[in-house]
């Protein structure tokens, strides 16, 4: 209860000082985008048949599967972000050229305009259809990750036309997104050890629901006498409070290839997923936890709440679930790890990564395929 009523203060003082600051806000936003010139796009050229854009600084993980699904119907994907983006293999430039160029002739010449957010967050959050007159052959494609944002913004006409899609399928009142899973899968062949290891990352772990259940599960844990167990934090800002640092190892902001170096340093055996009905609800009605592509793409069985692990897609064949007692499934999770159980679990994991990866790479084509033939006549 206690912890509810911090999520409700926290929540009504946001959207107060959202409020307040809105106008203000808007008007920083709008002297920035005002100032950019259009004349930077004469050194871009454009190389692919499709351009992949990302304007923020997050949801870089969809883009390695992006240009994946497309590479698979036979197109050739330019990736474009901004300079500071963690990511190689792409062109990186300033905000105010990316904007330039996405409204420059150049733009014409590709098929598509792949947006894989439909937002540019600035100060407030932006539609770029409306930021800036995108001309490709036949117009954009994109994600938009949070499905409401189609009635915030009123893109219904696009909606329509079936240019978006969302990162699972979702329904919004009378909105219903196909989703595309953005989880092709990274390959990595983690080393089996003794050490039940859990990993969590992203919004979540911030929330004081989550170090209250974990830090009460591990001193239970303790108490009977289980100590081969080891839980990966990684977040973008600092973590407070740490406790139990001999179990709990956190890590900021890392790079996708110290990532990697984490992933092969602790070889880790399940996802974990510690989610509030309260403050994490979004994920259920509106929007989806990057942790449901990160179960997937690196093949490491959800530990999940129930109910969020249902509406994600998964089930007891591919992940384990928990209501109330979050103890008892890191026990069971833990005594597992060498089990022909959790083989199981990684295998039929697996099987589902597969199924969803082919099934968005029909819907792109699906879609790609109406709105070119809707163009020809």
């Amino acid at each position: 209860m206690i912890i509810y009523l911090f999520d409700l203060f926290y929540f009504i003082r946001n959207k107060f000082f959202y409020f307040i600051n809105y106008k203000k806000n808007l008007n920083s936003d709008l002297l920035f985008l005002n100032s950019i010139n259009n004349d930077t796009c004469s050194n871009f050229t454009p190389n692919g048949n499709i351009l992949l854009v990302e304007m923020n600084n997050f949801h870089l993980e969809c883009i390695d599967s992006i240009v994946y699904y497309f590479n698979m119907l036979g197109y050739k994907v330019d990736i474009m972000l901004r300079a500071e983006a963690n990511y190689n293999n792409a062109i990186k430039m300033e905000l105010s050229d990316i904007l330039s160029i996405l409204q420059s002739t150049k733009i014409q010449s590709y098929d598509f305009v792949f947006l894989n957010t439909m937002v540019l967050s600035l100060k407030l959050n932006h539609h770029i259809p409306k930021l800036v007159n995108i001309k490709s052959k036949y117009g954009i494609l994109g994600i938009y990750h949070t499905i409401s944002d189609i009635y915030k913004f009123n893109d219904i006409k696009n909606y329509k036309e079936k240019r978006y899609f969302s990162l699972r399928d979702l329904q919004f009142n009378k909105i219903n997104l196909n989703g595309i899973s953005c989880s092709k899968n990274v390959g990595i062949k983690f080393k089996r050890n003794n050490i039940a290891t859990f990993i969590s990352i992203g919004f979540p772990i911030y929330h004081r629901n989550f170090r209250k259940q974990l830090y009460k599960t591990i001193d239970k844990l303790l108490n009977d006498g289980i100590v081969n167990f080891k839980f990966i934090l990684i977040g973008r800002s600092d973590f407070r409070d740490l406790k139990f640092e001999q179990y709990i190892s956190f890590f900021k902001n890392p790079t996708n290839d110290e990532l990697l170096n984490i992933l092969k340093e602790y070889n880790p055996h399940y996802t974990l997923g510690i989610f509030d009905n309260f403050a994490h609800k979004h994920y259920l009605m509106d929007c989806t936890s990057g942790l449901r592509q990160f179960s997937l793409m690196y093949n490491l069985p959800f530990v999940i709440n129930n109910n969020f692990g249902i509406s994600f897609g998964f089930d007891n064949s591919n992940a384990i679930f928990f209501d109330n007692d979050l103890y008892n499934a890191l026990k069971y999770a833990i005594k597992n790890i060498n089990t022909q159980i959790y083989d199981s679990l990684k295998s039929n994991l697996l099987m589902l990564n597969e199924k969803l990866n082919k099934d968005s790479i029909f819907l792109l084509q699906s879609y790609i395929e109406s709105l070119k033939s809707k163009e020809v006549k």
